[in-house]
């Protein structure tokens, strides 16, 4: 068994998956700062996922259908933080086209060296190159 599988296995006792991170489903309030709402989708990670319900072009490529972890929140999460921190919107067509790698081209450019590559990380097209936590990534961040 692998870190990451290990590190999956202990998450899926607590932890919960949103399912549908994206800038829609974030409200900023002056007391709490960003808050993510909508939790309809969402399920305890160690449950079965009977919906498969998502939104289009927000799942990571390398996803095994039906296998829903949370390597798909931080997938979802790096895209919309690619979006809030360029302002650029994230594009995709029902062919599968996207303007994902434009999107990534854009956070190298603008975005501090840390804060992009804790972002590209995340939505990195490759399962084995995202973090296996948002533990990790926060700390990346410090």
């Amino acid at each position: 068994m692998s870190a990451y599988d290990f590190a999956e296995l202990e998450r899926a006792r607590h932890g919960k998956i949103h399912r549908d991170i994206k800038p829609e489903n974030i409200i900023l309030t002056e007391q709490r700062g960003p808050v993510l709402i909508d939790f309809n989708i969402s399920v305890k990670a160690s449950d079965p996922v009977v919906t498969q319900s998502h939104t289009d072009g927000y799942l990571p490529p390398d996803m095994e259908p039906g296998k829903w972890t949370s390597d798909v929140d931080l997938y979802q999460l790096g895209i919309t933080l690619a979006q809030v921190a360029t302002g650029l919107e994230y594009v995709y067509s029902q062919n599968g086209d996207s303007n994902l790698s434009d999107l990534r081209e854009q956070v190298k450019i603008e975005l501090p060296s840390k804060l992009s590559g804790v972002i590209l990380k995340l939505c990195s097209p490759r399962r084995h190159q995202r973090f296996t936590s948002a533990d990790e990534a926060l700390k990346r961040l410090y």
